[in-house]
C-alpha cells in the first residue's frame, strides 16, 4: 500500500471515529450542561449509554462487519451477536434504575404503585435505548459495508487496469516482429544493389530497435521521440521505393508535455508501404503527424492528428482488410485505441479513386503526461 492510501486510509478511519463520538456523546454533554444542579446519576447514565451506543458502533465497524459479513459469510452469527448485545444493553437499563435512589420513577417497592405501571415506565425507557442500539449498530453496518463496497470496486479497477496492460503488451509483442521482418527484408533487398546504403540502412535500424527495446517498452514516450521514429521508419523504408512520391511531414515542435503510447502509429506506416502501388494516375505516399487546435484557446483543447494516404491497385481485392495480414494490423491498432484513450480517440479510414486514407486523431487532453504518485 501507498503513502498516499495509507493516508488517505487513516484519514477516513479518524473522521468515522470523529464523528461517531459527536453523534452519541453530543446530546449527552447537553444534557449535563443543562442540568448540572440535577441529579447526578442521570448524567452519569446517560454517558454510560453513549458509550454502549459508541461500542455498538465500533465493534461493529471495526470488527463485525468485516470478520463475520464480508469475510467468512456468517450472517446468522452476526445477527445473534448484535441481538445478545442490544438485549444486553436493554437489560441493563432497569437494574440500573433499579439500584440507583435519586431517579423520580415509580419503584416497585412503593405500595401505592402497581407493578403494571412500575414495569411500563421500565420498559418505555429500556425500549428507547433499545432502538438507540439498533440504530448505532445500523449505522456502523451501513457505513462498513459501504466501504468494502468501494473496496471492491477499486480492486475492480485495478486488475481492469492490470487487464488492459497486459493486453496492450501482447498487442506489442505481435507488433515487433513485423516490423523487424520488414525492415530485415528491405536491407536484404539493398545488399544486392548497393552494400553502402544496406550498412547505413543497417545501423538504423540498430538505433530504431533500441528504441523499441529500451523506451517502448514504457507507457508513453514524447510525441518528438515518437515522430523521429515514424521519420526513421519511413527514410528505412522509402529506400527500396521506386518512382513513387513519398512524404513525410512531422511536427518537431509540440504545446506542452505530450506524450503518446509508444509504436501506435506504426502499423498504419506499415500497411502504407505494404499496399502502396500505382493506381493507373499517380504512386504516393504521404504521412503527417500534427497538433491541430480546437474550439478555444484554452490549453489542452486540441488534438494530435496522424494521417496516412497512399496509391493502391485498383486490383486489389475490397476485403483485404479483413482477410489479410494488413487487416490484422489495423483491428490491432483499433483496440489499442480503444484501451487506451476510450473517447477521446478518433480512427477513420476511407477509399476513393484508387486513394486510401487513415486518420487517428487523439484529444490533447488525454495525451497531458502526468507523473503517478
Amino acid at each position: 500500500m501507498s503513502e498516499k492510501d495509507k493516508q488517505a486510509r487513516f484519514i477516513g478511519m479518524a473522521t468515522v471515529v470523529t464523528l461517531s463520538l459527536i453523534l452519541f456523546y453530543l446530546p449527552s454533554v447537553m444534557f449535563m450542561i443543562g442540568d448540572m444542579e440535577k441529579s447526578t446519576h442521570k448524567n452519569i447514565l446517560g454517558l454510560i449509554m453513549a458509550t454502549f451506543y459508541t461500542a455498538g458502533f465500533f465493534l461493529n465497524y471495526f470488527w463485525l462487519v468485516p470478520s463475520m459479513v464480508t469475510r467468512n459469510h456468517k450472517v446468522v452469527l452476526y445477527f445473534v451477536c448484535n441481538a445478545v448485545m442490544i438485549l444486553g444493553v436493554m437489560c441493563f437499563i432497569p437494574l440500573w434504575i433499579r439500584t440507583h435512589d435519586d431517579f423520580q420513577f415509580p419503584r416497585l417497592d412503593a405500595e401505592h404503585v402497581s407493578i403494571l405501571r412500575s414495569a411500563l415506565v421500565y420498559a418505555g425507557f429500556s425500549l428507547r435505548d433499545g432502538i438507540m442500539m439498533i440504530l448505532a449498530v445500523a449505522l456502523g453496518f451501513a457505513l462498513r459495508m459501504g466501504r468494502e463496497k468501494e473496496n471492491i470496486f477499486k480492486k475492480e479497477l485495478e486488475l481492469e487496469a492490470e487487464r488492459r496492460r497486459l493486453e496492450i503488451r501482447s498487442l506489442k509483442a505481435q507488433l515487433n516482429p513485423h516490423f523487424l521482418f520488414n525492415s530485415l527484408n528491405n536491407i536484404y533487398a539493398l545488399i544486392g544493389f548497393d552494400p553502402e546504403k544496406a550498412k547505413e540502412s543497417l545501423h538504423d535500424l540498430s538505433k530504431m530497435l533500441r528504441f523499441m527495446i529500451y523506451e517502448a517498452s514504457a507507457e508513453a514516450v514524447s510525441l518528438e521521440r515518437e515522430g523521429d521514429f515514424i521519420r526513421e521508419y519511413v527514410a528505412l523504408m522509402g529506400l527500396r521505393l521506386g518512382g513513387c512520391r513519398l512524404e513525410c511531414n512531422i511536427e518537431s515542435k509540440w504545446p506542452g508535455d505530450l506524450k503518446i503510447a509508444p509504436l501506435i502509429y506504426l502499423t498504419l506506416v506499415e500497411n502504407a508501404f505494404k499496399y502502396a502501388a500505382h493506381n493507373g494516375k499517380e504512386y504516393f505516399i504521404c504521412i503527417s503527424l500534427f497538433y491541430r487546435k480546437t474550439g478555444s484557446e484554452v490549453k489542452g483543447d486540441g488534438e494530435v492528428v496522424f494521417e496516412v494516404e497512399n496509391t493502391f491497385a485498383d486490383s486489389r481485392p475490397e476485403n483485404m482488410e479483413e482477410t489479410g495480414r494488413g487487416g490484422i494490423g489495423i483491428s490491432n491498432v483499433k483496440r489499442q485505441l480503444n484501451l487506451l484513450y476510450g473517447t477521446f480517440q478518433r480512427f477513420e479510414e476511407s477509399k476513393s479513386e484508387g486513394v486510401y486514407r487513415s486518420r487517428v486523431s487523439i484529444s490533447a487532453k488525454a495525451l497531458e503526461w502526468r507523473e503517478e504518485d
